[in-house]
């Protein structure tokens, strides 16, 4: 099998926590599965336009001298994927496409496209009607993509945890000795680091508690600045991935603070950042937008909150830092559930099940 990536995996973004555990759990039920992803060279973290057209172009090539070699192809779904789309349509390769977003993604990642939006969008709601098999990550990017595809043979497979990696045995790894809350992750715009900012400001936050931010990305030099300014918030920047359980294990809670950004989030939320904290034994305080706050409340297993709200996000740490208890128990039940049905291993599982039967009737 290929694995088909546009966006070049940096160690520790979700993209890259995703595809190598569902490629490690593929090789362990037999699959040999090649990656194919961009290569940016000494340009990696900043490519231009052009060497990154110039990379998923090669990208393309690379898995059409593939095509004679496999069983099937599985996309993380980007338009500029269209051509071995196409190709390995006529050459009659099982094609998966996985859905992460709705069109309005590509725009809020790349504003220098919406001139071409039109025909972007034209590019990937071809790939999404003729592949073989699409997976969407949420319940409503399912449904969105039933409408889209024309069909109902969608696939609900979503994000998921390590759950040997994130446990709550861990070996904590302390950036602060007093209770903190937690967010970890890329620091872009929806992630809410300015509700986080200003609910450590407010009257309703509980003194003793402090904030551990860990990442990087468009909100690093205000969360600097405020960890400047404030000596209960401690900004760590990025971190190597397997150092991020030590670093949360210990926390009141992990804070999924996601807010909308062009009506993004009204698609589903299901972050790495919610399951990953809570097979840590960590309850979570999310943001109330469909998914995310659906598993929270199924499972009991943190807060739920308003999105933007910084007064609600300061009395949810209190409340948990008033009553520690029910706090672990809460965290304890997000463990559960993740082991029980949500680790990475069950994802592979659910996508083996979905080639298989596709290679099936690709043969029928």
């Amino acid at each position: 099998m290929l694995y088909v990536t546009a966006e070049s995996l940096a160690e520790g973004a979700a993209a890259h926590v995703h595809v190598h555990e569902i490629c490690a759990g593929l090789a362990r039920r037999g699959w040999r599965t090649r990656l194919l992803q961009p290569a940016y060279g000494k340009d990696q973290n900043k490519p231009s336009i052009l060497r990154r057209l110039r990379a998923i172009l090669s990208v393309n090539y690379r898995a059409w001298k593939e095509l004679g070699k496999v069983d099937a192809i599985y996309c993380r779904a980007n338009p500029l994927l269209l051509p071995v789309s196409y190709l390995a349509r006529r050459r009659g390769v099982a094609v998966v496409h996985e859905c992460n977003g709705p069109y309005a993604d590509i725009a809020i990642a790349h504003p220098g496209t919406r001139p071409l939006f039109g025909l972007i969008v034209a590019m990937q709601r071809w790939q999404y009607r003729k592949a073989g098999a699409v997976v969407a990550v949420t319940d409503q990017l399912k449904n969105w993509l039933v409408s889209e595809r024309g069909k109902p043979d969608v696939a609900l497979i979503s994000n998921a945890a390590n759950t040997e990696l994130f446990t709550p045995d861990v070996t904590p790894d302390r950036v602060v000795d007093k209770p903190f809350v937690v967010f970890f992750g890329a620091l872009a715009v929806w992630h809410g680091a300015r509700m986080m900012l200003e609910a450590i400001a407010h009257p309703g936050w509980p003194t003793g508690v402090d904030l551990v931010v860990i990442g990087a990305g468009a909100d690093s030099p205000l969360v600097e600045a405020a960890a400047a300014a404030n000596p209960r918030i401690h900004y760590v920047g990025r971190q190597p991935y397997k150092r991020v359980p030590g670093l949360i294990v210990d926390a009141l809670a992990g804070l999924v603070t996601i807010v909308d950004v062009s009506g993004r989030a009204q698609t589903g939320l299901a972050p790495l950042k919610l399951f990953e904290t809570l097979a840590a034994g960590v309850p979570v305080i999310a943001t109330d937008y469909p998914t995310q706050a659906d598993f929270v409340r199924h499972h009991a297993c943190g807060i739920v909150i308003a999105p933007g709200n910084a007064a609600a996000l300061a009395a949810a740490v209190a409340s948990l830092a008033r009553d520690p208890t029910t706090a672990r128990e809460m965290g304890a039940r997000g463990r559960a559930a993740v082991e029980r049905e949500h680790s990475w291993d069950h994802r592979a599982a659910e996508v083996d099940r979905l080639l298989r039967k596709l290679i099936r009737q690709e043969d029928e």
